[in-house]
């Protein structure tokens, strides 16, 4: 029990450690008790028990356990996202030299559509029903709605002069030009001189469509006959890189006497610039040169021997047989562009007798078809729809014309009453 007895000596060293023994051995119990809180505590706030607010016992400073971790399961919700607002792209994020192109402004590209006079109309009536294919034709161009700018020019003869002011009133450029072809009396074959002078619709006045190859302030000059409409968008047209795009007129020449089928003289799409400059002067010396021969055509070439041969229709399909480089035609789809109506397949070989429908008829031609205004039509293929088209344009010229007249919505297709022009003057 003498704990700070050495050797059975006591000293006064001795003395005062066992005394300070003896106070530790009473404090002991206290220690004890104070060690045990400590230790509840800390499991306590282990466990979650107690709270970090809560005060510490006062016996003993005991040190804070770690912060409890907050798990993602006790975190509340977060709150409901805002949608964002869709910023446009700021064309400056992309580097210097990869800027996406801007897109293209054809508004000014300027384009044309023509139409050639080749004399003025001998009667009232006759006039009437010029103006109203031209009014018609013109409001198709406009309801087809290019994206270029698409110009409407008339190619008028100088004898053609009463006509003027109504085609200028329905939105025509009228430009005056004389015949490109003048014939020497001592140049060509005698059949040529007396064929070309009632050749097609319009004898040797018709090489006035000529003339498209030279108007160079437009891109492009698609030249149509007037009794033409336009019934979709052809901008596709425009974009073909041809000096010229045409159709082929297979029925007239159903036998295949020729070495290459006609070109149809209606519809023709030109692109002016030197090439057309070269074809301009190339046709009008072989026409003046004047070799076409009965049987055998332009030069003996079997191209041209057929109704209308001897202008437009033949001389065109020989020079581009024999003279042109391949590469500036090229002969569009006839059943899209140019369609005239239904062939005679009695006359035509199986796989050329065209199938077309309606819905995919671009430009329509009355020819095979009938012209609307005759009252009569060819009730084969699509021609009754096509009529029908032709009809709701007239009506809506006639509308904007005269928006205070009563207007009978009925055709004369196939009526006992004759056509009423809408009456257009200038």
């Amino acid at each position: 029990q003498n704990l700070g007895q050495l050797g059975g000596r006591r000293s006064c060293k001795g003395w005062w450690g066992e005394r300070a023994t003896m106070k530790m051995i009473r404090l002991m119990p206290w220690l004890r008790a104070l060690m045990v809180a400590a230790v509840i505590i800390f499991i306590a706030k282990q466990a979650g028990v107690l709270k970090s607010g809560d005060p510490p016992a006062k016996t003993a400073q005991v040190k804070p356990p770690p912060r409890p971790v907050v798990t993602a399961a006790k975190r509340p919700p977060p709150p409901p996202a805002t949608p964002k607002k869709e910023v446009e792209p700021d064309h400056d994020d992309h580097p210097k030299g990869n800027e996406p192109p801007p897109p293209p402004d054809d508004s000014n590209v300027k384009m044309a559509v023509a139409i050639v006079l080749t004399e003025e109309a001998k009667t009232e009536d006759k006039r009437h029903l010029l103006a109203d294919g031209a009014a018609i034709l013109a409001e198709s161009v406009r309801m087809m709605k290019s994206r270029f700018h698409m110009d409407l020019v008339a190619i008028v003869h100088p004898t053609v002069k009463h006509s003027r002011p109504i085609l200028e009133k329905l939105g025509y450029l009228v430009l005056e030009k004389d015949d490109p072809v003048k014939l020497d009396p001592n140049k060509g074959t005698a059949f040529f001189r007396e064929t070309v002078m009632k050749a097609g619709c319009c004898g040797l006045r018709e090489m006035l469509k000529m003339h498209a190859f030279k108007l160079k302030q437009y891109k492009k000059v698609l030249l149509l006959d007037i009794d033409t409409l336009i019934v979709q968008n052809i901008d596709e047209l425009f974009e073909m890189d041809k000096v010229v795009l045409y159709t082929e007129d297979l029925p007239m020449d159903p036998g295949h006497h020729n070495a290459v089928p006609p070109m149809q003289g209606g519809f023709f799409l030109v692109k002016p610039g030197p090439e057309s400059d070269k074809i301009y002067d190339d046709l009008v010396k072989i026409m003046e040169d004047g070799n076409f021969n009965a049987g055998t055509g332009w030069n003996n070439s079997r191209i041209g021997y057929h109704w209308g041969g001897a202008a437009v229709q033949g001389v065109y399909a020989y020079y581009f047989a024999k003279h042109a480089p391949k590469e500036w035609s090229h002969a569009v789809d006839r059943c899209i562009y140019n369609y005239m109506g239904p062939d005679d397949a009695k006359l035509m070989k199986a796989e050329e007798v065209n199938k077309c429908t309606l819905p995919e008829i671009k430009t329509a031609h009355f020819t095979i078809c009938q012209k609307p205004w005759s009252c009569h039509i060819k009730n084969e293929g699509a021609c009754r729809g096509l009529h029908q088209k032709w009809w709701d344009v007239r009506w809506r010229v006639e509308e904007n014309l005269f928006p205070d007249r009563v207007i009978e919505r009925k055709p004369c297709t196939d009526q006992p009453f004759p056509y009423k022009p809408i009456g257009i003057t200038a």
